[in-house]
């Protein structure tokens, strides 16, 4: 919700006259002292605040040097108004004060309106509300004498806002229709277009933004047509605003940038500290909370300088629910109860209400009952008074949420019921659904939560495609999983486990579609399926769009009376060619590779479809967590069948930090490495293998949760001194179930006999690699070596294309902050263009041509996300090199999840490859290399075998071959070979 600060634009706007070009510099010296005035007025009104203030300086030094009063007081005026825009209040209110006093002291009655509606807007701007208003009365009564109709709607326009601040907003509505009608009566567009700015503004607040968009785009028109550059930033900073109430996310970001551009351009330093606030706002709804406590910290800091304590207590208010949501409560409730100060002595009611509510769900989780029920009560009240839409809904979410964390559903119900969801859009729909969804399975009453669940994941989805940021896109979406976990956990209780699989599958691998713009471009795969699914991504967006305005029709049909026909037949037929336009981008991406497609997600695979994709010893497990619990979904050929673990999901994500540092070390003995390796053990397979589900498996697919994305799950131990799962199962790991059956439809041939390269492309900076290549061509006959200034990323590109085996020991960099510019380091070519630079990068992996069986990524961290390195975060991670190689079309890749060792490294890709040439079977080869090595007593430490990851199908061709049988003699005996 816009705050107090974005109101106060408006009517700073509204003070001043039409617009008109300054002469050039080189002219002033030829003007009289009127033209001079208003050369300085004309540019001030033009947005050069500094140009205009030097002139009216010139001006008022002449107007000293003649005598001129008149002409000093305007001169005066007009500079503090221009010290007003730039943030310098008192001297704004000195030089004001300097010119009123001339003007009542030489009896210039007709001056007095420019006067007192000046020092109006300063009052107002700092939140002395009574003092403005007494003002304006005074500014009204001097327009009135001298029968001006221009000042007479822009006073009417200030005095709505000092209602608009109060929560008066039945006043505020009237004062600007009568400001608007003035201002049409009188021909002036740019008092009209500064009066439907302010009205837009009414209406957002109130819970109207549908209409308030209609105002804003045609103010922005007007503001451009007459070159008012300030008017236009504030409609481009309320339209990001509107559109992020209606859903629309990128639009709202896009807009909120121009307008920032716009105020830093004219040296606006409280407009630019009003967007950075809103720009603030928008983060925090993505997600990104430090982001937002960023742009907060540079706003606040503006505001004050500029003695803005009104903006400062917003800024405060947001700051507070940041924290809150970050856990820190105590900050949070110190911000909240500043802000309530503030707002309070400065009489800002509508603001006053967010402080309240937040303060009453502060003290909800504190346990202070008490105080919740003295906060709701006053919030209620206040409610009432404010009588608005917005009002009503932000009270009812409160109560609501304050309901289900005391544990009374029905009560949530109640609150819901009687609230005006009707007219929720965007994130407010979104946010009803989802509480409703959670109260009615809190009841009992799962069917109609499964239905309330479904309606809150569409209007989330319809959201998350409208960010144009994929980093957004994440965000978003990792902040209220939450949704997608109680349709998962609904699922499981009505005993529906497949349809529960199918959606927690359909979560899995989305990011990186997130991600597919940045490719879906590239000239060199015109028709791959990455770049047809993104530019379905990009329609789909667009698709959701166009829905949310015809809905926002419909809803101001019944709220405020019909919308224009055409409008509404314009949108529908846009809506109906981009939906076959989508439908046509999918129907080219599946027929340019079917299962690359799937892979994709363009066709999600049903539980039936992975189950075919199975052998008979082999096993696919997906985990998915989901509030207190962990669900381990296990599928085999015949059924899929759920097991669930009571979990909390912030201790488990601190134990697997522990266990992938234990295990990331060299050291032989670690304290504590085995009981942690045991005990997650128990997490993750305990109750699997207890009831049976594991019984007579050999290979086992994994699909992990998002936060066990870099847990070394081979080096999982049944028991201090049990056997590793690496000795029991064949470990393949997969981006999502349905990648299992897409990446064996792959047509690669099957090898009778293993046949590829290496490449080592820096042999002196990296002895290590060198020796390891050169084992790998001992061990494989006809293997070829390419090492040195041969080894280029054009030679590498070739060897992906022609089908064979590629191995890469070399550099492989993350790039954590912008992970499609990860890569690994090969020789530059002959070339300059950036296929040639020796720098393959994520979002050039992704459009390669790839045929190869196996991709063999030797390097440091090649398995590792952006999750990994910065604290595991809260999202899913599609940004992997090794991933980027299986949507490309390669069918294995074996990558590392933590800095490998020169001499370790090369002794296990020997021995990987060893067991290659005798096996043709990739994840039975890397099985066997770890548990040969494992019993090697220079390198037995996980370090050495555990951070080694196959992802993919397991095997080469069409069809896997099942595993032959391990045979243990032991806890932790050698399968013989």
């Amino acid at each position: 919700m816009r705050s107090d600060a974005t109101d106060q634009r408006d009517s700073r706007l509204l003070a001043e006259g039409s617009t008109q070009s300054p002469p050039p510099t080189e002219a002033l010296v030829f003007l009289d002292l009127d033209s001079l005035i208003e050369a300085g007025r004309s540019a001030h009104l033009s947005g050069d605040f500094r140009e205009g203030r030097d002139i009216l300086q010139r001006a008022l030094d002449q107007a000293y040097v003649s005598g001129d009063s008149a002409a000093m007081a305007d001169a005066l005026t007009w500079l503090g108004q221009g010290a007003r825009r730039l943030g310098d209040y008192d001297d704004a209110r000195r030089l004001g004060e300097q010119a009123l006093a001339i003007k009542l002291r030489q009896g210039l009655e007709g001056a007095l309106f420019d006067s007192y509606n000046a020092l109006g807007l300063i009052a107002w701007e700092e939140t002395r509300l009574a003092e403005a208003a007494g003002l304006y009365e005074r500014a009204q009564a001097a327009a009135a004498q001298s029968g001006d109709s221009v000042n007479l709607s822009k006073v009417a326009a200030n005095r709505a806002l000092v209602h608009l601040d109060m929560g008066n907003f039945r006043e505020a509505r009237i004062g600007l229709s009568r400001s608007l009608e003035l201002a049409r009566h009188v021909g002036d567009e740019r008092v009209e277009t500064l009066v439907l700015l302010n009205l837009a503004t009414l209406d957002e607040k109130v819970g109207r933004p549908a209409r308030a968009k209609g105002r804003l785009v045609e103010a922005l028109a007007l503001s451009r047509d007459g070159g008012d550059r300030s008017a236009e930033a504030y409609a481009l900073g309320e339209l990001a605003v509107v559109h992020q109430s209606l859903g629309e996310p990128g639009a709202a970001f896009a807009h909120m940038d121009s307008a920032l551009a716009i105020s830093r351009l004219q040296g606006n330093r409280q407009d630019e500290a009003e967007n950075l606030s809103l720009l603030a706002g928008l983060h925090r709804q993505a997600g990104r909370y430090r982001r937002a406590l960023e742009l907060l910290s540079d706003a606040g800091q503006l505001h004050e300088e500029l003695g803005l304590t009104g903006d400062l207590a917003s800024d405060l208010r947001q700051e507070a629910e940041i924290h809150a949501l970050l856990g820190n409560f105590g900050a949070a409730r110190e911000r909240a109860e500043d802000a309530l100060q503030a707002h309070t002595r400065d009489g800002i009611r509508f603001e006053q209400l967010s402080d309240m509510l937040l303060l009453a769900e502060l003290s909800q989780r504190d346990g202070r009952h008490q105080e919740v029920e003295r906060w709701i009560t006053t919030a209620r009240r206040l409610a009432e008074k404010l009588d608005a839409r917005a009002a009503r809904i932000g009270l009812a979410l409160t109560e609501a949420r304050i309901a289900m964390a005391g544990g009374h559903p029905e009560r949530a119900l109640s609150v819901l019921d009687e609230a005006d969801g009707a007219y929720g859009v965007g994130g407010s729909a979104a946010e009803i659904a989802t509480l409703r969804a959670q109260a009615l399975a809190a009841s009992g009453d799962l069917d109609s939560a499964l239905e309330a669940s479904a309606t809150a994941v569409t209007a989330l989805e319809r959201t998350r495609r409208g960010y144009g940021s994929p980093v957004l896109r994440t965000s978003f979406l990792a902040d209220r999983a939450e949704v997608y976990a109680l349709r998962v956990s609904l699922f499981v209780r009505l005993g529906r486990v497949e349809e529960a699989f199918e959606v927690a599958d359909g979560t899995r691998g989305r990011a990186l579609l997130e991600r597919l713009a940045s490719v879906a471009d590239d000239p060199s795969s015109p028709t791959s399926p990455i770049a047809e699914v993104a530019r379905a991504e990009e329609l789909l967006s667009w698709i959701d769009t166009l829905v949310a305005r015809v809905e926002a029709l419909d809803l101001m049909d019944r709220a405020e009376g019909a919308a224009s026909d055409s409008e509404a037949e314009l949108l529908s037929a846009e809506l109906e060619r981009t939906r076959a336009d989508y439908e046509e981008a999918l129907i080219r991406a599946t027929e340019s590779d079917p299962s690359g497609a799937e892979l994709l997600g363009v066709s999600a695979a049903t539980a039936a479809h992975v189950r075919r994709a199975l052998g008979p010893d082999e096993a696919l497990i997906e985990y998915y967590a989901a509030q207190d619990s962990l669900f381990a979904f296990i599928v085999n050929r015949d059924a899929v069948r759920v097991f669930t673990t009571p979990v909390d999901a912030a201790s488990l994500r601190s134990r697997i930090r522990v266990a992938r540092d234990l295990v990331a070390r060299a050291d032989g003995h670690v304290p504590g490495r085995a009981s942690v390796l045991s005990g997650l053990h128990r997490t993750f397979l305990g109750a699997v293998r207890a009831g049976g589900a594991l019984d007579g498996i050999r290979r086992l697919y994994v699909i992990p949760e998002p936060d066990m994305s870099y847990l070394p799950f081979a080096a999982l131990r049944d028991g201090p001194e049990g056997p590793y799962v690496a000795e029991r199962f064949t470990v393949t790991h997969l981006p999502s179930a349905r990648a299992l059956p897409a990446l064996r439809q792959r047509v690669i041939p099957r090898y009778s006999t293993v046949a590829g390269s290496s490449f080592a492309p820096f042999p002196v900076e990296l002895p290590g690699t060198a020796r390891e290549v050169e084992a790998v061509r001992e061990e494989v006959a006809g293997w070829r070596v390419v090492a040195g200034s041969q080894a280029t990323e054009t030679a590498f590109r070739e060897a992906l294309e022609d089908g064979n085996i590629v191995h890469a020991a070399t550099h492989g960099i993350l790039n954590a902050w912008n992970p499609m510019f990860s890569r690994i380091l090969l020789q530059a070519g002959p070339g300059s263009s950036a296929r040639e630079d020796g720098r393959m990068e994520l979002h050039e992996i992704l459009t390669a041509p790839m045929n190869s069986p196996l991709v063999f990524l030797s390097g440091c961290e090649t398995g590792l996300g952006t999750a990994g390195s910065t604290g595991f975060a809260g999202s899913e991670d599609y940004s992997t090199l090794a991933q980027a190689f299986l949507y490309a079309g390669a069918q294995n890749v074996i990558a590392t999840l933590w800095r490998i060792e020169d001499d370790g490294a090369a002794a296990f890709a020997e021995r990987f490859f060893h067991e290659l040439a005798d096996d043709s079977d990739p994840a039975r080869a890397l099985a066997a290399a770890q548990r040969v090595t494992l019993r090697d007593p220079r390198f037995a430490s996980p370090f050495y075998w555990a951070g080694y990851r196959l992802d993919g199908s397991g095997g080469f061709g069409r069809e896997a071959p099942s595993d032959r049988p391990a045979q243990e003699s032991g806890p932790g005996a050698v399968p013989a070979r």
